[in-house]
């Protein structure tokens, strides 16, 4: 969308109300609102001012963050603003020409090392160590994403020739922290540089660097200006700040929230990142504080497009498959994309767009990095299509229509006919006709023609696949005769048939199609659960009643279902239900209720997951998930968990066996010492007088007085070596930074953080441990202490610490326990409090406001992304008690309840067996699981036998022994499994208890019925049982899903056995496994007689040629795999 100031009116409130309105009504609403000009000038574009109080120096506050607060007064942003500040022709080509070239990667190959590059800079001359500590997280954020060449200036001199010499090398992004005047750096500078296209996003939050109403150009307008636009200059986009009004803390997590959107969130754009550098100020401080988040948030502006997709990395080529010509009629293209390593590029967005909208469509490719999008138009043409995903090279080719020569295709004029002696509407369970209209939209008669369908859906069944269609003069159109199709009676409404047409004639010419056929069905969705008494607790048992609606266009009959759990956690006692019929658009509560229980060792406050199997009498059969929410959470429940799986218990939670118990390890007078110094504040002394504290350079050297030498600051972040390997959110680290400011970080940190902020977020080292953190002084006799206690635990011990804000006593032990628990194998942490007091908060009504928070406890892990938030700003989740003396936390990613370790026994016989893994072992290699086994005999089946050396779950395979024997297999029990399978065989195996028929879940009919087998001394043998540890055949009709369930009934059993048709069959036996012969019976029915692939060399077995039971000819051949033993043969014949 666009529009000029002449449609929206040339105040600021007028723009605002034409963006606004634009958002509310616009379909899709934008997203990105660019302002294309400056505030003033020829090329004016309005902007807002605000100083809320805090205006000092008369500047005019500018900014365009009101652009953006268009549903409420609230600080949340609901589109992202850019400002493009032009006030020239010559500036909008500049600025558009660069902004091309930067996403088109147009010069990826001359660029060098760009992309990997960065200038980091922290001067800590005037605005002190914050600012160092604000470089360094940066640096580290980019060196956990991937950048290699990033270059940190924190100290030293020259820092205007270093900042050139960056942007001269070329940079991918340029950040800045330290004080009014940028360190001398200036928009000569800028002007100086000649990074052509190797252009950064500049970050310089400070004092006067965005001032973009005044006349003078400030240094965010001069990045996106300098240059020209054949020789750009400068930064793709910047972001500055207003005013001379700034402060250090509001600029520097601002700074640092940028670079949190940009690398741990991923967000990409130019208008993201700044968006999220706002909202992390907002993080940090919640109260909005004297308005000072309102101010930040009002003078922080974008210069450059708020769309600009910012690289993260050095852009990938993308390799994209697809047909440079197309003939016409062809309704549809298949895509596929790939990157350098010819690995497929999945959620890669491709748009195909020809002349005025005939075709504008978009899509995603899936996993295997394909697409196929259907194709709308009347007229022929040249459609471009454009490939784009983050950090990849955008992909710009064409595809030509063309209807010269021979082209014949669906004419997309005409209706396909649907015979199905009914309404003409296709629905599950019925079989119909379809006549196909083909058309010769070419130049030239096409002669011979023909056409055969098919389809890659599981639900659809063509019998007569192949039509004649004969010969077609130009421009005519031909109906042919049916292709015959069944539907499967567990297709949905709206159920895609995946059908696609191919027409070839004599000359072997070929063209395809895709045959849109409207399925219209039933399609049941759970929309209510209703449990006795409003709710259901740990250790209770209740009645559930599910309402289930009809979205479909028809009725789906009589409807039942059966309720089942995956979880040792719940566990469902009656899991019958009824709804009768459920008519379109209607949404019935079950007319029998299910009965549920739950173990009393569950969290409250946890979602467990039941599958409901949902039925009816026509056929319908399709899983549903019922989410259930168990118990209420209050104060006396554990926080959690994170993303991850990690839970904080606190002292008070004594209905779980995981509360810690308060019991202080003094270590003070046995550990070791770190001997860190902090004064507070990030404070040092100066050089040339060690009695004076200073926070920066310009302490020791005051205007008009004397010169104590430069700040030099301690180092309050100590590196420590583990006594043993701690795993944490699934990394082991060796050693931790231990920081005086009450936080621990795994590996190794260089990072000061003194102040707080929350967690996971910007501000602090990842992965990090905060048991106190705050800012914290040891110059009144506190220490930090260190203790391992003979490799079973370690303390870190914090003594007498005392916090800047207001000099509160602390005393804080972390304890990192030398142990290994599910489901990870992290290891455990207790933090104690002996003298806990949260008082800092902070100052903020002065000129220079002092940071607050109180103090923040909770853990994060190493890429910023998960963490578990205790307590900060003296706030405190529902879960979590507020943390008092002689109190202690404990972190841990340990369940709530226990699953005890089962054993099965599995028996062999001697040779080959078909052996499955029934429970989840620590060890699942084959000799670990079967001892007596030969060695090299383990082999998995997947249209061929490869040879393995470890079991997986719901896999079969084929294991030789030398005797028969007995094998104990320990592990966690598994009642609960889902398989994947394919279209023909398949060797799978079952969970911890026996499965019987009613306990394997097939929702889409794949199991072909009697085709599962097991194998015993005598070779093949059908069942209807699972075992566990023992491996079985099944034969498919398609690829899907089966999911085996224990102790599960089902109204509707899986047809596992076809006895009823044999027992009216002769019947040959060797050794008690039977062939039959002299019956007659369908094709569809030889599937059921069908046996899996013999076994290897040296097994058993009896079969037809064909791989068959079931002889239906005069004479079969029969094959015999017995190992030279002796055969015991038997007839049982019928017909005499």
């Amino acid at each position: 969308y666009t529009a000029s100031i002449s449609e929206t009116g040339s105040s600021s409130s007028q723009v605002k109300s034409y963006v606004t309105n634009a958002y509310n009504t616009f379909s899709p609403r934008p997203e990105f609102v660019a302002l294309v000009g400056d505030a003033g000038g020829s090329y004016n574009v309005p902007t807002f001012y605000e100083d809320w109080g805090h205006d000092y120096y008369g500047d005019w506050c500018e900014g365009d963050h009101p652009y953006s607060q268009l549903d409420g007064d609230d600080l949340l942003p609901e589109v992202l603003v850019g400002r493009i500040s032009v006030r020239s022709s010559s500036h909008i080509s500049n600025v558009v020409n660069r902004i091309i070239n930067y996403e088109k990667a147009t010069y990826l190959g001359s660029l060098n090392n760009f992309y990997e590059r960065a200038a980091v800079v922290g001067d800590p001359s005037e605005s002190g160590l914050s600012t160092v500590i604000t470089a360094r997280y940066v640096e580290n954020i980019m060196e956990a994403y991937g950048m290699e060449d990033i270059n940190l200036k924190i100290s030293g001199s020259s820092w205007t020739s270093w900042m050139e010499n960056q942007l001269d090398e070329g940079v991918s992004y340029f950040q800045y922290r330290g004080f009014y005047g940028v360190s001398g750096f200036d928009n000569g500078d800028i002007d100086d540089v000649n990074n052509g296209h190797k252009l950064p996003f500049a970050t310089v939050l400070t004092c006067g660097t965005g001032s973009f109403a005044q006349e003078s150009t400030c240094l965010s307008e001069k990045f996106l200006r300098a240059g020209s636009a054949s020789n750009p200059r400068g930064a793709i986009a910047a972001v500055c700040t207003a005013t001379g009004n700034t402060h250090t803390m509001f600029n520097n997590i601002i700074a640092m929230g940028i670079y949190d959107g940009l690398f741990p969130k991923n967000l990409g754009t130019a208008g993201a990142a700044l968006a999220n550098g706002k909202l992390t100020l907002f993080s940090a401080y919640p109260t909005n504080p004297y308005h000072w988040v309102d101010a930040f948030t009002q003078w922080n502006s974008l210069m450059g497009d708020p769309a600009t997709h910012l690289w993260t990395d050095t852009p990938t080529v993308l390799s994209v498959i697809h047909p440079l010509v197309l003939p016409y009629g062809t309704n549809f293209v298949d895509i596929a994309v790939y990157d350098e390593d010819e690995n497929p590029v999945e959620d890669a967005m491709i748009t195909l767009l020809m002349g005025d909208d005939i075709i504008f469509t978009s899509g995603y490719t899936d996993e295997e990095g394909s697409l196929t999008m259907n194709l709308d138009y009347v007229s022929n043409g040249t459609i471009s299509i454009t490939v784009t995903k983050q950090n990849c090279k955008p992909y710009e080719s064409t595809i030509i229509l063309h209807s010269d020569g021979a082209v014949v295709n669906l004419d997309n004029e005409l209706d396909v006919q649907i015979h199905d002696d009914d309404d003409g509407i296709v629905n599950p369970g019925e079989q119909f006709g379809l006549s196909i209209p083909v058309k010769n939209y070419g130049t030239e008669n096409v002669y011979g023609i023909s056409a055969t369908l098919e389809s890659f859906s599981e639900f659809v069944t063509i019998s007569d696949a192949t039509v004649d269609y004969g010969d077609l003069l130009q421009g005519e159109s031909e109906f042919g005769d049916d292709f015959a199709i069944t539907l499967s009676e567990t297709a949905i409404d709206r159920e895609d048939m995946k059908l696609r047409l191919t027409i070839v004639d004599n000359a072997s010419n070929e063209w395809n199609a895709v045959i849109p056929i409207d399925v219209s069905g039933g399609y049941l969705v759970s929309t209510g659960i209703f449990i006795q008494g409003g709710g259901i607790s740990p250790g209770e048992t209740k009645s559930v009643s599910i309402t289930l609606s009809n979205r479909g266009s028809t009725s789906t009959g009589q409807v039942f279902a059966t309720l089942s759990s995956g979880s040792y956690a719940i566990s469902v006692v009656d899991g019958s239900g009824a709804w009768g019929e459920i008519m379109p658009g209607q949404s019935v509560q079950s007319t029998d209720s299910f009965t549920i229980s739950a173990s009393n060792e569950i969290i409250n406050g946890t979602v467990l997951v039941l599958s409901l199997n949902i039925q009816s009498d026509e056929g319908y059969n399709r899983v549903e998930t019922i989410p259930i929410h168990i118990g209420e959470v209050t104060e006396s429940d554990p926080l959690g968990p994170d993303n991850y799986g990690y839970y904080i218990y606190d002292s008070w939670d004594t209905g779980y066996e995981l509360a810690p118990a308060y019991d202080w390890i003094e270590i003070e007078s046995i550990g070791t010492n770190l001997d860190i110094y902090d004064p507070g504040r990030g404070r040092g002394t100066c050089s040339l007088n060690n009695n004076m504290l200073c926070d920066s350079d310009y302490d020791c050297d005051p205007w008009g007085g004397q010169y104590y030498g430069t700040c030099e600051y301690f180092e309050t972040t100590v590196d420590v070596d583990l006594p043993f390997l701690f795993s944490f959110y699934g990394v082991q680290y060796s050693s931790i930074s231990v920081s005086s400011n009450g936080w621990i970080a795994f590996g190794h940190s260089e990072l000061e953080s003194f102040r707080n902020y929350p967690v996971p977020g910007a501000g602090g080292p990842s992965p990090m441990v905060a048991v106190f953190w705050d800012d914290l002084k040891t110059n009144n006799g506190g220490d930090v202490y260190i203790h391992d206690f003979v490799g079973e635990f370690m303390v870190i011990q914090w003594t007498d610490m005392r916090t800047e804000d207001a000099n509160s006593l602390e005393d804080f032990q972390l304890i990192l326990y030398n142990n290994s628990v599910p489901p990870y194998g992290d290891g455990e942490m207790k933090l104690q409090y002996k003298t806990f007091n949260n008082t800092t908060n902070g100052s903020f009504g002065g000129y220079t406001p002092e940071h607050g928070g109180y103090c923040t406890v909770g853990i994060e892990n190493h890429n910023c992304t998960t963490g578990l938030e205790y307590t900060f700003d003296n706030e405190y989740p529902v879960a979590a008690r507020t943390i008092v003396d002689q109190s202690a936390l404990f972190i841990t990613t340990r369940p709530a309840f226990e699953i005890n370790e089962t054993t099965i026994t599995v028996s062999n016989y001697s040779g080959w067996n078909i052996v499955g893994l029934p429970v989840d072992a620590n060890d699942a290699n084959y000799l670990s699981i079967f001892p007596n086994a030969i060695n090299n005999t383990l082999y998995s089946y997947d249209g061929s036998y490869t040879q393995e050396e470890n079991l997986a779950l719901g896999t079969g395979y084929w294991l030789r022994f030398s005797e028969e024997g007995e094998n104990q297999i320990v592990g966690l029990p598994i009642n609960s499994l889902s398989i994947a399978i394919h279209e023909g065989w398949n060797l799978i195996s079952g969970i911890t208890s026996t499965v019987e028929a009613g306990g394997i879940i097939d929702p889409s009919g794949l199991i072909v019925p009697g085709t599962m087998y097991n194998y015993n001394e005598n070779g093949y043998a059908n069942v209807s049982i699972l075992e566990p540890g023992i491996g079985y055949w099944i034969r498919s009709f398609g690829d899907g899903t089966i999911i085996l369930q224990s102790s599960r009934t089902s109204k509707v059993n899986v047809p596992v056995s076809i006895t009823s048709d044999m027992e009216t069959m002769n019947k040959i036996r060797f050794n008690g496994a039977e062939l039959y012969f002299g019956a007659t019976i369908t094709e569809n029915e030889q599937l059921s007689y069908s046996l899996p692939p013999k076994p290897p060399v040296g097994g058993k077995d009896i079969r037809f040629l064909g791989d068959t039971k079931l002889c239906t000819s005069d004479d079969c051949l029969i094959e015999v795999m017995n190992d030279k033993q002796p055969l015991v043969v038997e007839c049982d014949i019928k017909d005499g």
